[in-house]
């Protein structure tokens, strides 16, 4: 038996892979739990990986954060291969605008009230996640208000201070050249999107439903 399953982005859930899930593809969706006070990436991914059914053959992916989530997880559960969308393998993949907040951890500072103000955010940063009709737009900002605001804080500092070198299991990279969040200048090696955005999962589901479709044989 085959299990496959993904992880969506920072301030995402399952509605991220509507187009994956509309089209058939047979993923299923990890949503994400809450943190613990203080919890690693690790002691956070043990948490998910108890969750996820032991199979004779498991496929684990992701989309930006949901990919680094993956790639803890596959350090557990030993998969087959992961798949990562827009996102990194390890921490020199990360750019400098990022790991700046290993530095001056401006995330962990931050008063709750802006993270209770994530309407205004989401409104803000859409644009450079990629091309979205009304209906999506809708959607993201939904997604971004839903997200629990200790989950965020939480998310953003993990994003800044993973320091994962390790490749624990065979990884797909698919990245966008046109990636304004997690530039494609900085990733090695992966399948490239041209002019792919960091939302290309939405923006252009028919390419990566092909090259998912294909990964899952």
């Amino acid at each position: 038996m085959t299990g496959i399953y993904f992880l969506p982005g920072l301030g995402a859930d399952k509605r991220l892979f509507q187009k994956q899930l509309q089209a058939g593809l047979p993923i299923t969706i990890i949503e994400w739990k809450s943190p613990l006070k203080g919890e690693t990436i690790q002691d956070y991914a043990k948490r998910i990986a108890a969750d996820i059914p032991k199979t004779d053959r498991l496929i684990l992916g992701g989309v930006s954060l949901g990919g680094i989530m993956a790639i803890e997880l596959a350090k557990i559960l030993k998969p087959e291969k992961v798949i990562i969308i827009s996102s990194v393998k390890n921490k020199n993949e990360l750019p400098p605008d990022i790991t700046f907040f290993r530095r001056m951890p401006l995330q962990r500072w931050l008063p709750g009230w802006v993270f209770n103000n994530l309407q205004i955010f989401a409104n803000f940063i859409h644009p450079f996640f990629g091309e979205m009709s009304k209906e999506e737009r809708n959607v993201f900002v939904d997604m971004a208000i839903s997200a629990p605001p200790n989950f965020v804080k939480w998310a953003l500092n993990v994003l800044a201070t993973w320091e994962n070198t390790e490749v624990p299991a065979p990884i797909v990279h698919i990245h966008g050249t046109s990636d304004l969040i997690l530039p494609y200048k900085y990733v090695k090696n992966p399948i490239t999107i041209n002019k792919g955005r960091h939302l290309m999962i939405w923006e252009r589901p028919e390419e990566i439903n092909a090259l998912l479709l294909e990964e899952f044989k």
